[in-house]
Formats: C-alpha cells, sequence, structure tokens
C-alpha cells in the first residue's frame, strides 16, 4: 500500500478511536455519611470499621483466644470459654453511600446496585469536621480515626475507621436501563439507536470498527484498480 492510502487509514482510525470515548460523568450531589457528617465529590463515599476483638482459635483440645483488628462483630457468647473474652457490640458498622445524583449525557446514572471493589482512593478526615460528641472519642491513628487512647496498644472495643471514594474515572462502561443507565461491568458503554429494536445494547466500538474495515477494504480495492491500470500502460 502506498504512503497515501495507509495516512487514509491511520486517520480514519484515530477519528473512530476518538468517537468511542465517552463524556464524563457528572456528580451533582455530593456522596455523604449522615453519621459522621463527612461529604465528598465522588461517585461513592465507603466507610470501613473495624474493632479490637476477641476471636476463638482452635487449636488443639482448648481453643486459644486472641485480640485482632476485625470489620464484623464477633458473638464472643458462643465461645467455649466466654469468660473473659466478652467482646462489646459495634457500635457503628462499614456502610458505602454512593452519590445521590450523578449524571451522564443529562440523563441519571443508578449506582445503588453498584460493587465497585477497586480503585478506591483513601480520603483524610479531620476530626474537626466531625459531631462534637465523636470528635470527642475519637483521635488520628492507623492510617484514619481511633478510639484507642493509645493506637499502639488498642484494647478490645477500641475501633478505627476509615474512610475512601471511588472517583468519577473509576466509573466503568454504561448501559441503558430504564430513563437512564447503569454501570456494566466490562461492557462497552451502551448508546441506543433509536428506530432501531434490539440496538440498545449494540457497541459503538462495533459500529466504529465495522465502518473502518468497509473504509479500508474500500481504500485498497481503488488502490488494487490504480496499480492494474498502471500496468496495462
Amino acid at each position: 500500500m502506498s504512503r497515501g492510502p495507509a495516512l487514509l487509514v491511520a486517520a480514519v482510525l484515530g477519528t473512530a478511536t476518538a468517537a468511542e470515548r465517552p463524556d464524563p460523568a457528572q456528580v451533582q450531589a455530593r456522596a455523604f455519611d449522615p453519621d459522621f457528617g463527612i461529604a465528598a465529590t465522588a461517585l461513592v463515599l465507603a466507610r470501613t470499621v473495624e474493632m479490637y476483638q476477641w476471636q476463638e482459635v482452635e487449636r488443639g483440645a482448648l481453643p486459644e483466644y486472641v485480640q485482632e483488628w476485625v470489620e464484623t462483630p464477633i458473638d464472643s457468647s458462643g465461645f467455649v470459654l466466654p469468660q473473659g473474652h466478652a467482646n462489646p457490640p459495634m457500635p457503628f458498622g462499614s456502610a458505602r453511600f454512593p452519590a445521590p445524583e450523578v449524571t451522564y449525557r443529562g440523563e441519571p446514572v443508578d449506582l445503588t446496585a453498584w460493587e465497585a471493589t477497586s480503585d478506591r482512593l483513601p480520603l483524610d478526615v479531620d476530626v474537626a469536621v466531625l459531631p462534637p460528641n465523636l470528635a470527642a472519642s475519637l483521635q488520628p491513628g492507623d492510617g484514619g480515626l481511633t478510639s484507642s487512647q493509645d493506637p499502639a496498644v488498642p484494647r478490645v472495643g477500641d475501633i478505627r475507621l476509615r474512610w475512601s471514594i471511588v472517583p468519577v474515572s473509576a466509573l466503568p462502561p454504561l448501559e441503558r436501563k430504564g430513563p437512564g443507565w447503569v454501570p456494566h461491568g466490562t461492557q462497552a458503554t451502551v448508546d441506543a439507536i433509536p428506530g432501531l429494536p434490539g440496538t440498545d445494547r449494540v457497541r459503538p466500538g462495533l459500529w466504529a470498527a465495522l465502518v473502518v474495515l468497509l473504509l479500508v477494504i474500500g481504500v485498497l480495492l481503488w488502490h488494487g484498480r490504480g496499480s492494474a491500470r498502471t500496468r496495462r500502460r
């Protein structure tokens, strides 16, 4: 292929690639943790709570008991030897708070069923922004906030909290659902094509690839006919 057709194909490919880039979603209302009064301009605000608890470990005839940070509450009433190994109830639990209003191309994005397990960024929280009753019982420590008087020497019942966010850049491709959009795993961004039934799940990348393929074939056929005429002369 001569340089002219090759450049044309490269230009077409570049145009198709640029056309596939989705518009960024917009956070219209911030994600908010109502228990601690923390807000963030993000798709999701996540709160992780751990409590220093007794754990029963079976080793030999009698269990052993160790103290560790655990995110879920451990019911110590079921221990073989509960006396001296009591765990208090957890005052707070881990939770996720999707932004109440996110839009894409002016239409709503529903994040309620989206489990964002990656691409989280830690969020630094200042004790000063907390409600007074919580600010009085927490201090910085262990990469977040903790109720431990000495973060290096926690006691059973101490809690530690960390917050993280899922930024807009982590939003996966979207698909149509009802009047708006929902994240859809790794599927390419879906855009409904009016008037064509069943195309609300067609990937724009496939259309672009088909157009590029047809253009390349056309360029090759045109170039081939031109070469044939040159040889006949």
